[in-house]
């Protein structure tokens, strides 16, 4: 079989949910048959390019719509103009406010328009949602494939536009076995982290409103009163970055919130945590969830988070609505640093596992010489 290339389109390159997915995706695929490229906003650097380079994919930039629509579309045009070797366009979203990739791939001909459907809800933004509502009646003259990441996230963004049993699931699968508990690299890391007296509390996850982080350091800043040797670590980077550090100021919790920024070593830095805090605002599917799970960790999560991605029996579902006092006072009762599950194999039998996720995709791209336009 000749190689075929995918052309992935996205925002950015940096940490993220998405990018996470799709980098696990990457590294499994089998390259003689797929390459990835990548078509993304003009941004700096991203986290995840120096890898993509390394493994063969090529990284294309047009000029954000934010910046300009009219050289937004032109760019985007002029693209798939010159590069007719594209037979497939996987497009991932959050909402429909900006669908111009596969309008304009289908403007060109590219036979095959994946959408991938990777969160429940989108910002509070009128221009958002107005877009959102008028491009969702476009959907089925530009989609060949209707992709999601959960049902909710399936039902969020195809209600009306498909019937639910035409969207295809593809699981947000892992590379299970980097996340099974190992002693020796939770105490390496805990010394690392100078926390190995403490009480660590974690949360991974992109700084934007989505995730929920003033919350989150709400019930922390309420959990250290009753757990006097707490300490949380922030795994992640983003937009509210500079919110995000304002707050713990205000809260007086510089000496026991680490920021650490976006990181390569995750797996690791899983290793030394006690549990996960996860208020998120929406989800579609959260890959650092069944990585959480894969390393054991009691988690706490909001009831946004869709029930597919409840593993063990040590995630915990809690209303955001009760606010931050009764979070703390369920988390500092159910945390018990005991109550590790290491049950990798479970997440595999259920077809989290990146090779499941792999499989399915590979079948996906196989079918992009069977489409018409």
């Amino acid at each position: 079989m000749e190689q075929r290339r995918i052309l992935h389109v996205l925002n950015e390159l940096n940490m993220g949910g998405i990018q996470a997915f799709l980098m696990n995706v990457y590294r499994n695929i089998d390259k003689d048959q797929f390459q990835f490229d990548f078509l993304i906003d003009d941004k700096p650097k991203g986290f995840f390019e120096d890898e993509i380079l390394s493994l063969g994919g090529k990284i294309y930039r047009v000029t954000p719509r934010k910046k300009s629509i009219y050289k937004n579309k032109k760019d985007l045009n002029e693209f798939f103009k010159k590069h007719k070797e594209y037979e497939c366009i996987h497009f991932h979203c959050s909402n429909l406010s900006y669908i111009e990739p596969l309008i304009a791939a289908k403007k060109n001909n590219v036979p095959v328009r994946i959408m991938h459907s990777h969160s429940t809800n989108l910002p509070n933004n009128i221009v958002h949602k107005v877009l959102h509502k008028m491009h969702k009646q476009k959907l089925k003259l530009i989609v060949t494939d209707f992709l999601a990441c959960s049902d909710l996230a399936g039902k969020w963004l195809y209600d009306g536009v498909i019937k639910p049993e035409e969207i295809i699931l593809i699981k947000n699968g892992i590379k299970t076995d980097d996340y099974i508990y190992n002693q020796k690299l939770h105490d390496i890391y805990r010394k690392k982290l100078n926390i190995e007296s403490n009480v660590v509390f974690g949360n991974v996850g992109r700084f934007c409103e989505a995730k929920n982080h003033m919350f989150l350091l709400e019930t922390f800043n309420r959990i250290k009163d009753r757990i006097p040797e707490a300490v949380l670590l922030l795994v992640g980077d983003g937009e509210l970055n500079e919110q995000v550090s304002k707050k713990i100021n205000e809260l007086k919790l510089q000496d026991k919130v680490q920021m650490l920024g976006a990181r390569g070593d995750v797996p690791d830095i899983l290793q030394a945590l006690d549990c996960i805090v996860m208020p998120s605002k929406w989800e579609g599917f959260p890959v650092a969830l069944l990585e959480e799970q894969a390393a054991g960790l009691p988690c706490f999560v909001s009831d946004t988070v869709t029930t597919q991605a409840k593993i063990n029996s040590n995630v915990y579902y809690l209303p955001l609505k009760d606010g931050a006092d009764k979070w703390a006072d369920f988390i500092c009762n159910h945390y018990n640093q005991q109550n590790r599950i290491t049950n990798a194999d479970v997440i595999k039998n259920k077809g989290f596992d990146i090779s499941n996720t792999v499989e399915r995709l590979e079948e996906i791209y196989s079918r992009s010489n069977k489409h018409d336009n």
